[in-house]
């Protein structure tokens, strides 16, 4: 999946990102993504796209990766 492209070829500057699922994502290693994040970084600094992460420990969410259930703010 090449979603960086489309994010880029449309013009978006700013990615507002939940700091905590962002952590959780790059810590897990998995198989059929390693190297895409480094990818897709590289690609959005010379765009000039920008992540802001957004703390929010507080905000009762479940986010689902890899077929898994993680639950944040609980």
């Amino acid at each position: 999946m090449l979603s960086f492209r489309a994010i880029i070829q449309s013009g978006i500057k700013k990615i507002y990102v939940h700091e905590q699922f962002y952590k959780l994502s790059t810590n897990i290693k998995r198989d059929n993504w390693l190297g895409h994040d480094d990818i897709t970084m590289q690609m959005f600094d010379e765009a000039d796209v920008k992540l802001v992460m957004l703390n929010l420990p507080n905000l009762k969410v479940d986010a689902y990766l890899d077929g898994l259930v993680y639950h944040f703010g609980c």
